[in-house]
């Protein structure tokens, strides 16, 4: 609608948006396009979930189809966890009508890598590599949660790279064009690297978060377009020449209240963030706070941001970042001690 009344759109059309809201409409639109993705099987019932389970090994990966703030992909152990996953979903709705379905999906082994595009819908050009930590607790242990941190930009294996933008990037835009699909922003892929190569886990219809805070600042907005313009370009159905600061390293660590994913605790107070001070190499950035007092509390399940810069290199930019998390660290908060350091 706002595109008919000729305002410029950086983001998708419903239809494009769909690869976010849909993990079963976007298994179909991987598969449509030929590139590399675990097996699976869309299952709407404990009884299916189970039956279908037959055809793998444990790990199980169960996926909501709709959409979960980042908390509908169930990864379980055992075939009882399993089950009490679909109950959870299929049973007593605990994400109401964006668990009616889902997928079941092989396990997927190796490490993750989050690569973000812009794309008029028919070529791309790519942000920075990323690599986002989504398990709650060190060692990749936990629940699964909207993100615990993540820093860009990593370095993969020679080749890698180019691998990626032309067995998944090129052929998914190209299929997203054959359809008709009117896409003008970010596609961000969520790929598992395995011995067989980029793997697609997921697509996301925007930057992600806590993707964002990593890869924004490394755009060199004094050698190349600003975000401003090539948000404009991309809108106009241009793909601009983006140029990216190459010495320049971001960490971003999540600082999460307690309880969270399933019950985080509100109203919690952090004494210590009216008093921080930020720099240009460490900052913090608010999510989930309420402003009370003269001071902050909780009011989310992922509270702050804690963002650490570095021109030098990734470990100062992650001692940067935990840093902060010191500076402004509240009694019950939980914060992953390994971002950056586990593959």
């Amino acid at each position: 609608q706002l595109r008919e009344q000729g305002v410029l759109v950086f983001g998708p059309s419903k239809e494009g948006a769909r690869l976010e809201s849909s993990k079963i409409h976007a298994k179909e639109i991987m598969q449509a396009a030929g590139v590399f993705t675990a097996r699976s099987f869309v299952v709407d019932s404990v009884a299916s979930c189970l039956a279908a389970a037959r055809e793998f090994k444990p790990p199980y990966v169960l996926k909501a189809d709709g959409l979960a703030a980042g908390k509908g992909v169930f990864i379980e152990k055992t075939l009882a966890g399993l089950e009490q996953a679909a109950r959870a979903l299929f049973e007593q709705r605990v994400l109401g009508d964006a668990g009616a379905r889902a997928l079941l999906e092989e396990f997927s082994s190796g490490y993750e890598v989050s690569h973000l595009v812009l794309t008029n819908g028919k070529t791309a050009v790519a942000l920075p590599p990323a690599r986002d930590h989504k398990r709650l607790l060190d060692g990749d242990q936990g629940p699964n949660t909207g993100g615990m941190g993540v820093v860009a930009p990593v370095s993969l294996p020679d080749g890698l790279l180019e691998k990626i933008e032309r067995d998944v990037v090129a052929p998914v835009v190209r299929e997203l064009d054959r359809r008709g699909i009117l896409f003008r922003g970010v596609l961000y892929f969520g790929l598992m690297i395995t011995s067989d190569g980029p793997s697609v886990l997921e697509f996301n219809t925007r930057f992600g978060d806590p993707e964002a805070q990593t890869l924004l600042p490394l755009l060199d907005e004094h050698r190349g377009p600003t975000w401003t313009e090539a948000f404009t370009a991309i809108a106009q159905g241009e793909v601009p020449k983006l140029v990216w600061n190459e010495r320049r390293r971001i960490a971003c660590v999540v600082m999460a209240a307690e309880g969270y994913p399933d019950s985080p605790v509100k109203g919690a107070v952090i004494p210590k963030l009216k008093d921080f001070v930020p720099t240009t190499e460490s900052y913090v950035l608010h999510a989930g706070t309420e402003k009370r007092s003269g001071g902050y509390v909780t009011s989310g399940g992922r509270v702050l941001n804690a963002v650490g810069v570095s021109e030098q290199s990734l470990d100062e930019a992650l001692a940067q970042a935990y840093r902060a998390v010191e500076s402004v660290r509240w009694a019950g908060c939980q914060v992953r001690a390994d971002i950056g350091r586990t593959v």
